[in-house]
């Protein structure tokens, strides 16, 4: 027989049994629940704070030349204004270490004008001297062709008189001694004719071969000013270049701001060409974040989203899904800025600005938020029931476009109209909905 006091004992206390009832319909109230409570859609991402002027920005110095550290002329933390002297440099190059290498330079510039201006003189004599070779030329032709047109008459003269007299002496009217003297007459007219037209092609030879030999020396006087402009023009390009290096190895600040950091410690160290020297941070500056995102989560950023951003040392709560109402210690953003290309590991770079209106808060000054400061933020997508947030990341799928917002009229792959592809996911999503209510 069952002894009621053990039944009693091995029964569910009632307290329990009530717990459990509890525990029951606030399991099926929670499910219930998961189709109303709201969820924020978000994109994490991580950071610093930038400018986003690139005018703005931290402004690395950096050497212009290889030399040696003569002279610095600023310290960490100094203000500097745009073109202050922050460093001498002595120039290492060997073309150009020398430091009267100006100097000398100007002298050989100056040997070389005297030079060429030498040469020019000479084409200008030699140009003198061939005309007076031309001139005098024609006065010596002239000369001989008298001469030839001379002696062609008096043969001319002779060879007729000849002809008289051997005309004469075959009628017995002249002697033979007559004769005789006649043909040596017309020989000797004849001989005269031949060395005049000797001369006169001696004479013409004999003037341009030395005409031609002048110009030949013009054109080798011509060819050495030439040469001497070259070499002027070597010499003025190393002075112009000399003087460009002397003083660019005074480097100076390219901004207005404050020094934070030299990169060498005194006279006597070297930089190499495009070394860095120095950076510069401007003393104000437009404030952005440079944050970066996921491949995965890239095509859902747009620009002019809204951003939570929680900086680096400002106590802050923030939760995910609730952007929007639990904010406390964030500061609201707009993106300004998405690049269409990845940063080289797969991240996409966002620049958020300060968000504007009456409502937003002031980002903290640049003397409390420094450049550099490292920031996290959660940029704002669609509102949906946290049940379909928990479906959807329990099975792995992405959020949705139409989950970011509602404007696109970009052409999607293969050339279909993102509204299509919109329609497309707005299927899926009911689909899903459909399944999740089921489940409920």
């Amino acid at each position: 027989m069952i002894n009621p006091e053990s039944l009693t004992r091995v029964q569910t206390p009632n307290w329990v049994r009530t717990f459990a009832y509890i525990l029951i319909i606030l399991y099926f109230v929670f499910i219930l629940l998961l189709g109303f409570i709201p969820w924020q859609q978000t994109v994490m991402g991580t950071g610093r704070i930038t400018s986003f002027s690139p005018n703005n920005r931290p402004q690395q110095v950096e050497a212009p030349i290889k030399g040696r550290i003569k002279k610095w002329h600023v310290q960490e933390g100094q203000n500097v204004k745009e073109g202050d002297l922050i460093v001498d440099l002595q120039d290492l190059e060997k073309e150009f270490l020398p430091p009267e290498i100006i100097q000398l330079s100007q002298d050989s510039k100056t040997a070389l004008e005297q030079n060429q201006q030498a040469y020019l003189q000479k084409a200008n004599s030699i140009d003198d001297s061939v005309r007076n070779l031309k001139q005098n030329l024609n006065d010596s032709l002239n000369a001989a062709r008298k001469s030839v047109d001379i002696a062609r008459g008096e043969l001319k003269t002779a060879q007729l008189n000849l002809k008289r007299t051997q005309t004469l002496a075959s009628k017995g009217l002249s002697s033979e001694r007559e004769k005789e003297l006649a043909l040596q007459t017309e020989i000797k007219a004849r001989g005269d004719l031949e060395k005049a037209q000797i001369e006169l092609e001696r004479i013409n030879s004999k003037t341009l071969s030395e005409i031609t030999k002048l110009q030949s020396e013009r054109a080798s006087a011509i060819a050495d000013s030439a040469k001497s402009a070259d070499e002027i023009a070597k010499i003025n390009t190393k002075i112009s270049t000399a003087e460009v290096r002397r003083d660019i190895s005074h480097v100076r600040a390219p901004i207005k701001g404050i020094v934070v950091k030299l990169f060498k410690r005194g006279p006597g160290e070297t930089f190499k060409e495009s070394e860095p020297i120095a950076v510069i941070t401007p003393e104000s500056m437009d404030q952005a974040v440079e944050m970066f995102i996921s491949d995965i989560d890239a095509p859902l950023v747009y620009k002019g989203a809204h951003v939570r951003l929680q900086f680096s040392g400002w106590p802050a709560l923030q939760f995910a899904g609730l952007s929007k109402s639990v904010k406390l210690g964030t500061f609201g953003g707009t993106v300004a800025l998405v690049d269409n290309i990845d940063s080289g590991n797969g991240k996409y770079r966002v620049l958020v600005i300060p968000e504007k209106g009456e409502d937003s808060q002031a980002w903290p000054v640049t003397k409390y938020l420094r450049p550099g400061t490292r920031v996290a933020g959660w940029i704002i997508l669609k509102t949906v029931p946290l049940g379909y947030e928990i479906w959807r990341r329990f099975n792995g799928f992405p959020i949705a476009l139409t989950d970011v917002h509602d404007d696109f009229n970009a052409p999607i792959y293969g050339g279909s109209n993102a509204k299509d592809t919109v329609k497309e996911t707005d299927k899926e999503e009911k689909s899903l909905s459909v399944i999740f209510k089921k489940k409920k």
